[in-house]
């Protein structure tokens, strides 16, 4: 039988293998057939020069639920649905470390940190946009992980 201490163990291992998944789909592997250029398009407007951030919040989830509800693109629908999906592990995983009354906090705070840090690498490198909508998403992700790890856990 496995007792509590390997449980421990095997939770910080799956939780290191999901950070690296995290990473490697969200900064390596984010091809969703949009060239640089054109992520940079979708927030440019007229007599504005294209820009790889979007600080205005949700502008692009509504472009994306647009573009899904006039022509039934189910990319736009994956990618909000997948911005949310993507982070409830980090949301189940964080409260298994701080089984304690502040873990909403930690769950939040860290995990608008990891969501932070991957936006400004997508700034600086140009491998995608700097986005609040995503933000805002991967956050409601961690919030649902959460929440489902409390209903778990209880």
């Amino acid at each position: 039988m496995l007792n509590k201490k390997n449980h421990k163990i095997i939770a910080v291992a799956l939780f290191v293998v999901y950070l690296a998944a995290l990473v490697y789909i969200l900064l390596f592997k984010a091809d969703s057939g949009l060239l640089p250029h054109d992520y940079t398009a979708i927030h440019q407007t007229a007599n504005q020069k294209p820009s790889n951030f979007n600080l205005v919040p949700f502008k692009t989830i509504k472009l994306f639920i647009n573009s899904f509800l006039l022509s039934r693109n189910l990319t736009s629908l994956l990618n909000v649905l997948g911005n949310i999906l993507i982070f409830m592990p980090f949301g189940i995983f964080i409260p298994l470390f701080c089984q304690n009354k502040k873990s909403f906090l930690i769950t939040f705070l860290s995990g608008s940190l990891i969501i932070l840090l991957i936006e400004f690498v997508q700034l600086i490198t140009v491998w995608g946009i700097l986005d609040i909508d995503d933000y805002l998403l991967n956050i409601f992700g961690v919030i649902l992980g959460w929440l489902l790890s409390r209903i778990f856990i209880k």
